[in-house]
């Protein structure tokens, strides 16, 4: 076989090549302390450092991650994803080192034996894992700030348990009124009281599942809708078969030269789901572009849940209906 050569004669042997390493900040909140930790190891010259390696030949970037962790720092369960890759001049004294840095956030209980450090605490690393330490954490702040518990450091618990869990990430944490405004719409009373607990019984509560989440933002705006008599009834569609979802649209000139630039920010345009259940839910007063955006949105959100709806939970078909009651794009489920 002749080697590559690309268009300025050279092969991939006339290139330098950097050495690939992979390392992994893995991060929980120590029960009853509530302190955000860190899972630290030290390298060669007795330096604290977050657990890595070189990359083996035909190994992948995760592979190459949990074999750090299982042999630095133990073996437990632990699903590590890409967090940004490190390329600075100099990063490394050894060489020319390029990191990629991954995160994992895991429960203290499940993963037993391992020594954690507080955050607080985690300071003056080697290389640059101290700037890799602080992005995983800037990471993690950022996805608590919009999600109760998106890395599922909690199985049930209190509304007040939740927000120590938030402080421990973000001392920045909403106060309480408003961190219970912002949460208790995304978690789920579960019906059972708390036990063992000083002062007035707290409600449990549970993360939504993938049906719930998509009910409380889509549904909610169920509501009748009268619209004008349809203009058009015989404008054809095509389909294109994506998966189990079959995407149906007008022709190109319902939506095109033929729409006037008002038309596109009036808002006379319907977003429309039809369930399983029966339900038919309906977002009022858009604009095209949103009412397209959010069609969009919507198609993207059952694609991603659609294993773990079932029955009256799935959708039917959601479309974009005008104020004459044409049904400008449709998708079917």
């Amino acid at each position: 076989m002749n080697e590559f050569v690309d268009s300025s004669g050279r092969a991939l042997s006339d290139y330098a090549r950097p050495s690939v390493t992979v390392d992994t900040a893995v991060l929980t909140v120590i029960p009853y302390t509530n302190e955000l930790c860190v899972a630290l190891v030290t390298n060669s010259d007795d330096q604290p450092c977050l657990p890595g390696t070189f990359i083996h030949e035909n190994e992948t970037l995760e592979q190459a991650a949990k074999r750090a962790l299982r042999e630095k720092v133990g073996d437990f369960d632990v699903s590590p994803i890409q967090l940004h890759v490190f390329d600075g001049q100099g990063r490394d004294p050894r060489g020319w080192v390029i990191s990629v840095a991954h995160i994992a956030v895991v429960r203290f209980e499940d993963a037993p034996g391992i020594e954690f450090t507080a955050i607080s605490d985690a300071e003056g690393l080697a290389y640059d894992h101290d700037e890799m330490l602080a992005k995983a954490v800037e990471k993690l702040r950022s996805d608590y700030s919009e999600q109760p518990d998106p890395w599922n450091l909690l199985e049930r618990f209190t509304l007040r348990e939740l927000r120590e869990v938030h402080e421990a990430i973000d001392p920045n944490t909403p106060l309480r009124d408003s961190f219970r405004r912002l949460m208790q719409p995304m978690v789920v009373d579960t019906g059972e009281i708390s036990s063992g607990s000083v002062g007035k019984p707290s409600r449990i509560w549970r993360k939504e599942t993938e049906a719930e989440r998509l009910e409380r933002i889509y549904a909610k705006y169920e509501r009748p809708v009268s619209m004008r008599t349809s203009r058009s009834n015989n404008a054809r569609s095509r389909s294109q078969q994506i998966g189990n979802l079959e995407s149906l649209s007008l022709e190109s000139s319902l939506m095109g030269s033929s729409s006037s630039s008002s038309e596109k920010t009036d808002r006379n345009f319907v977003f429309e789901i039809q369930w399983y259940s029966g339900t038919t839910t309906h977002h009022e007063g858009l604009t095209l572009n949103q009412a397209q955006l959010r069609l969009q949105e919507f198609e993207k959100e059952v694609r991603s849940a659609w294993s773990s709806l079932s029955g009256s939970q799935q959708p039917r078909f959601a479309r974009i209906v005008n104020n004459w009651g044409d049904v400008l794009e449709e998708i079917s489920f």
